[in-house]
């Protein structure tokens, strides 16, 4: 594409896949996680008051969210900066850079014991729900990485659009959403019709007096 947008065409429309410039930040969703991140030169992660040099190092940080925040599943975070930047969760992009260009860790993600009881409707924790709270993390983290990457698209067609669609699954769940929008209208285009049709028929309306009311709106 000249533009470098999606298209494609669903029965009679054109359904065309663009970047989003107005996606919201998720950090202002009603998130498990909260992400405490410094970095010198970009304003990442969740609004605190914390700074910086409140410790020296990123292990006191980890002993601060452990034993102040309550944090009972702490992951680190770490940033890839060429050309565009990128988060993920728990190592370093040492395997997918050779240059290692500019990256390393940028802070930390973290969860508590009343979140998790309260996101996950449980009454105790065990191993299953850690585990399944440390991967809904790590899905956040994941959405934030494309977030701040611009790894998110829109989708438009004649009659209606939606954007907020993240990373390669959004824009395939995009394309879906706007294929289900397009039959809702042409199938209450369809049945707008038939009830016009018989009306006609009901009131022996003439074939040409029906052609022009149909002209006229």
């Amino acid at each position: 594409m000249d533009d470098g947008n999606y298209r494609e065409k669903y029965k009679e429309f054109e359904i065309v896949i663009e970047n989003d410039m107005d996606c919201d930040d998720p950090r202002g969703w009603d998130n498990l996680g909260k992400m405490i991140c410094f970095h010198n030169r970009y304003d990442l992660g969740d609004k605190t008051d914390l700074k910086s040099d409140m410790f020296n190092g990123w292990d006191e940080w980890y002993d601060y969210i452990k034993k102040d925040l309550k944090g009972i599943i702490i992951l680190p975070l770490y940033l890839l900066d060429h050309s565009n930047i990128w988060m993920r969760v728990g190592r370093g992009f040492g395997d997918v850079d050779p240059g290692h260009w500019d990256s390393g860790q940028v802070g930390f993600i973290y969860t508590t014991k009343e979140a998790i009881l309260k996101e996950c409707s449980v009454k105790k924790i065990g191993k299953r729900v850690l585990k399944k709270a440390e991967e809904v993390l790590c899905s956040e983290v994941g959405i934030y990485s494309d977030y701040i990457s611009g790894n998110c698209c829109a989708y438009r067609w004649e009659n209606g659009g939606c954007g907020g669609y993240f990373g390669d699954k959004g824009m395939a769940q995009a394309i879906k959403d706007a294929k289900v929008e397009i039959d809702i209208y042409v199938k209450e285009k369809i049945e707008k019709h038939c009830k016009k049709v018989k009306a006609y028929i009901r009131n022996k309306v003439p074939v040409g007096r029906r052609e022009a009311l149909s002209i006229g709106g």
